[in-house]
């Protein structure tokens, strides 16, 4: 069923689950099984647990719009079973509001005004049984008998304390919210722990790089370096070379010059001795 689900799709099928059970076991808590206090935490955690639903929900709808493999009845059937979760949260929630109160509500002692009360009366001025109710009814004489006590010797008072009242076991439903949460933070912890483990790698992986930049800005430095010699070793062996091609095509050209004046010194001679041969005998 969830193979090829998304993480938003598991999520929310695992939260809509222990709600529903946490919702059904405060319902079927009365208000006898535990203190209004504790009811009311328990209502507040799974108000909250609803608002993550519809949040979850919200973003399954998302994905499934954005081509996500959630059909669109199992869509409609989880928003029916999110609406129907959150109508029983609000009407439990009017339901405290309007409520009586849990038992095991401390009262007020008689004296909490700063005003003493009268004998037999309570803290709300009813009557309450008890020692001194049974000594009134005693015998006129007794009652109507002047007190001897002088103040100076009066009895201290000492302040009533509330009775104690023992913390009620934990319902059933604050026991499945309280498993709903250690699931979410254990989730939540594996999370931290591979994010933990992802940002160590990256980091490992960061140095790698830092060390290998740093390695081939060297090797860059060194060819560098090694460039520029070769630059330098090529611009005086050009220098060079320049200086001997010029020698060379001086002697060149002296040698051009000196044949091309031979050439024309014995075409010159040649030409003579055509037009004045008697006298080029003469030579001879």
């Amino acid at each position: 069923m969830l193979e090829g689900a998304s993480a938003h799709h598991i999520d929310l099928l695992r939260l809509l689950c222990a709600t529903e059970k946490a919702v059904a076991a405060h319902s079927e808590e009365g208000v006898e099984a535990s203190s209004r206090e504790d009811l009311e935490d328990e209502l507040r955690g799974l108000l909250v647990q609803g608002g993550r639903l519809k949040a979850l929900l919200a973003q399954v709808e998302e994905d499934a719009g954005g081509g996500g493999p959630v059909p669109r009845e199992a869509l409609a059937g989880y928003s029916s079973r999110v609406s129907a979760v959150l109508e029983r949260l609000e009407r439990r929630k009017e339901a405290l509001a309007t409520g009586p109160q849990a038992e095991g509500v401390v009262g007020v002692s008689s004296t909490a005004d700063g005003f003493p009360r009268g004998p037999g009366e309570g803290a709300g001025g009813g009557a309450v049984e008890g020692p001194g109710v049974e000594e009134l009814s005693g015998p006129p004489r007794a009652r109507d008998r002047p007190a001897t006590v002088s103040p100076s010797k009066r009895p201290r008072q000492r302040p009533r304390r509330p009775p104690a009242t023992r913390k009620p076991p934990p319902s059933a439903g604050r026991r499945a919210s309280q498993v709903a949460i250690d699931q979410e933070k254990a989730l939540a912890g594996n999370l931290l722990d591979e994010l933990g483990d992802m940002a160590a790698a990256l980091k490992n992986e960061a140095h790698g790089i830092n060390r290998e930049l740093s390695s081939q800005t060297r090797v860059l430095g060194r060819l560098e370096g090694s460039a520029s010699d070769v630059a330098a070793s090529v611009s005086a062996e050009s220098s060079r070379m320049h200086a001997r091609y010029r020698k060379q095509a001086s002697s060149c050209c002296a040698s051009w010059m000196q044949l091309i004046f031979v050439t024309v010194a014995f075409f010159f001679a040649v030409i003579i001795m055509r037009i004045f041969p008697s006298r080029v005998s003469l030579l001879y």
